[in-house]
């Protein structure tokens, strides 16, 4: 396979993940050991991601097809993009804590519900992630309480009345 082969190729994978609704995360791997990048890479898929190592210009070119703009800064120097069509946010937790644990891997941005998330976002964009969980908990725990409540109340009614239809056929 030539080389424009293998660009066809690289652009026809890429622009699938875009047509799928693919949230994408993009990051500079340069400086990591193979080791290192092995090891982003599986963390990455354990969380449902999708790592590929792509050329800047033919993500240009796909971001073009798809009429996505913003990204002129972003795409410099090497790139690794994340794709992930159910869970970006929980691929992206995993991205910034290794990036904290390893200043060579820099996250660049992230393209996320038709915005384009430049580096000091995505920070901003993991802690409400957070956020939203522990809301989605505090209301999942308050509608079980609700739910209980209302049981209580329902039974106590339902004694009551039927203590009453006792007493009135006396």
């Amino acid at each position: 396979m030539g080389f424009k082969e293998k660009k066809k190729e690289l652009f026809t994978e890429i622009n699938s993940y875009f047509e799928k609704g693919c949230g994408v995360i993009m990051a500079d791997f340069k400086g990591l050991s193979v080791s290192e990048l092995e090891e982003i890479r599986r963390k990455a898929e354990s969380e449902g991601g999708t790592p590929k190592v792509v050329k800047n210009n033919v993500f240009e070119k796909v971001l073009e097809a798809n009429k996505i703009k913003g990204f002129g800064e972003v795409l410099r120097n090497n790139t690794i993009a994340f794709f992930s069509q159910s869970d970006l946010l929980s691929v992206l937790k995993v991205l910034v804590k290794f990036s904290k644990e390893n200043e060579k891997f820099l996250l660049k941005g992230v393209y996320f519900d038709g915005r384009l998330f430049e580096k000091d976002d995505i920070i901003e964009l993991s802690k409400q992630e957070l956020l939203s969980m522990i809301v989605g908990n505090i209301e999942g725990v308050i509608s079980s309480f609700v739910g209980t409540l209302n049981s209580v109340v329902t039974t106590f009614v339902g004694t009551i009345r039927a203590i009453e239809d006792k007493n009135t056929k006396k």
